[in-house]
């Protein structure tokens, strides 16, 4: 199974949470965000793909209210 790192920014209003799948600064970064009603962790089954030979990592964020982040 693909691991994550698991990471909160701080913001105004409270955190936004996210994951990083695969080696963070190896590769090119890919921002991925979600659909409403979802989460990062959508993005853990095609992360399996696009980090196995380490030409990108990717940034999934919880959208406010979403996953792990606070509500606006």
């Amino acid at each position: 199974m693909l691991s994550a790192e698991q990471f909160n920014i701080e913001v105004g209003w409270g955190k936004i949470a996210g994951q990083i799948f695969g080696k963070r600064g190896v590769g090119k970064p890919i921002l991925a965000l979600h659909g409403f009603l979802d989460n990062s962790n959508s993005f853990r089954p095609l992360a399996h793909y696009l980090v196995k030979k380490n030409e990108y990592y990717i940034i999934a964020i919880d959208l406010p209210g979403m996953g792990f982040s606070s509500n606006i």
